[in-house]
């Protein structure tokens, strides 16, 4: 191994001392999910809207907001802390509830201007329409050279016979 081989060993062994999760303890996950997700729902058109804000901690929810009971609860025990910490907060609440009219309304009356409903095909330009027919006709074009070269080949080979052995002429 050499004069370096264990000095090299030991500083090596000593780094891996150091890596994190190593020596075989539960550590805190590096990545983990945290979301937030809205949601409006529209019952008879745009005069009863339900807003539902959902938080989600690991892909499981944990406490949500309900414009229909206007207030924060908790899903599951660890939403509770949160939920009585916001319904405190009178504040937090009146923006949650005024969510309703500036989320929900605001994005039915985009969609239904037709900004997003309602599209149509677009335009296209004359120089895009002469690309498309010039590329059908250069390969209505390439077919047909294709298949006559192919037939002219075919037909220009000269057949050989294949001879039997000449054991099985016998």
């Amino acid at each position: 191994m050499g004069s370096a081989g264990l000095p090299l060993m030991l500083l090596l062994a000593g780094v891996l001392a150091r890596i994190p999760g190593s020596e075989g303890g539960k550590e805190t996950p590096a990545h983990f999910l945290y979301q937030t997700k809205h949601e409006c729902s529209f019952l008879n058109g745009t005069r009863r809207v339900r807003f539902l804000q959902r938080y989600f901690y690991d892909r499981q929810e944990y406490l949500r907001f309900d414009s229909a009971r206007g207030e924060f609860e908790a899903v599951t025990a660890l939403g509770k802390g949160d939920a009585r910490a916001w319904n405190r907060n009178q504040r937090l609440l009146l923006d949650a509830k005024a969510s309703v009219d500036y989320f929900c309304r605001a994005n039915c009356e985009a969609l239904q201007g037709g900004a997003v409903i309602g599209r149509r095909e677009p335009r296209s330009s004359n120089s895009a329409k002469s690309k498309l027919w010039t590329g059908i006709v250069a390969a209505v074009i390439g077919v047909i050279f294709f298949t006559m070269g192919l037939s002219l080949h075919l037909k220009s080979k000269k057949a050989t016979p294949i001879q039997p052995p000449a054991a099985l002429m016998n």
